[in-house]
């Protein structure tokens, strides 16, 4: 059982009440995601999420904050090695994919969906963005990130990971910590990034 904070008087409640025993908020449906709105803080997993979109019974929810590994003390790289590389094949994919999916519990992963994502070429420079995925846990890409920076600029301390790459394809392009959106990139063995997973989350 996880304890969350209601979001209506910030009472600490079960995530599997269905309501808060201090106000009656409906704990419920707002787990469920049901009355989730854009901006709006929701607890999934051990994490806390900021609601970036909703459509068709889905929504597209990305970490509140920039995580790192081993207890927090060790930022993420987009790849193990200096070399060209793309989404497809980067390390940092494969980590969202595996180690970091499994924090989940079953019941958690049947609600993550297995998303197509386009992976464009880099817009200002033309670097090769390679092969479109699937994937259930992601980066955002520079368009996304661009697209929904209203929304990511709060939360974040330290600069976060795009899927996108940077000027070459030695280079990931990422998010600076005031939200602005660096396209140019850092080198993709940096160990000065952090990631904001995102992935969608069916709601019913």
């Amino acid at each position: 059982m996880a304890l969350i904070d209601c979001p209506e008087c910030t009472h600490r409640v079960s995530h599997l009440a269905k309501a808060c025993p201090s106000c009656g908020f409906p704990v419920a449906d707002h787990v469920r995601g049901e009355n989730m709105g854009i901006g709006d803080k929701v607890e999934f997993g051990p994490y806390s999420w900021i609601v970036l979109e909703k459509r068709e019974g889905k929504a597209l929810i990305i970490a509140e904050d920039v995580l790192r590994r081993n207890g927090g003390i060790e930022f993420i790289p987009y790849h193990s090695g200096y070399e060209a590389v793309t989404w497809e094949d980067c390390s940092l994919r494969k980590w969202l994919n595996s180690s970091f999916l499994e924090r989940f519990t079953a019941e958690e992963r049947g609600r993550i969906v297995l998303s197509s994502l386009k992976n464009d070429d880099n817009p200002s420079f033309g670097t090769e963005g390679g092969a479109d995925t699937e994937d259930r846990v992601f980066c955002l890409s520079i368009a996304e990130a661009h697209n929904f920076m209203n929304v990511t600029q709060r939360g974040a301390s330290d600069y976060w990971w795009l899927r996108s790459p940077g000027r070459f394809t030695t280079l990931g392009a990422d998010v600076y910590s005031d939200g602005g959106v660096n396209e140019s990139g850092w080198s993709v063995i940096s160990d000065e990034l952090g990631v904001r997973p995102a992935l969608w989350l069916t709601l019913r």
